[in-house]
């Protein structure tokens, strides 16, 4: 049984986070980053895939860039003398 979206995440049990967890990678399409071992028929263990590990620094090189360009293309005004 899925806890209600209303219940603050800190208050859910274990079982019911790693349950809400599920249910993200299933409508967010994450299930090409992420498997897990499961007890009962229910998940228990959750791993980041390989290929996941290996697409981050590409990933994380690529947010920088993006925020380099977009501080070089702010207004002389907002940009602070070093």
């Amino acid at each position: 049984m899925m806890p209600p979206r209303s219940k603050p995440i800190a208050a859910l049990t274990p079982i019911e986070r790693r349950d809400l967890f599920q249910k993200d990678i299933d409508e967010k399409g994450w299930g090409q980053f992420f498997s897990c071992s499961t007890t009962n028929g229910r998940p228990w263990i959750y791993y980041i895939k390989d290929e996941a590990i290996d697409a981050l620094p590409t990933m994380v090189e690529n947010m920088l860039d993006s925020l380099g360009r977009f501080t070089k293309s702010l207004p002389v005004e907002l940009i602070s003398d070093p």
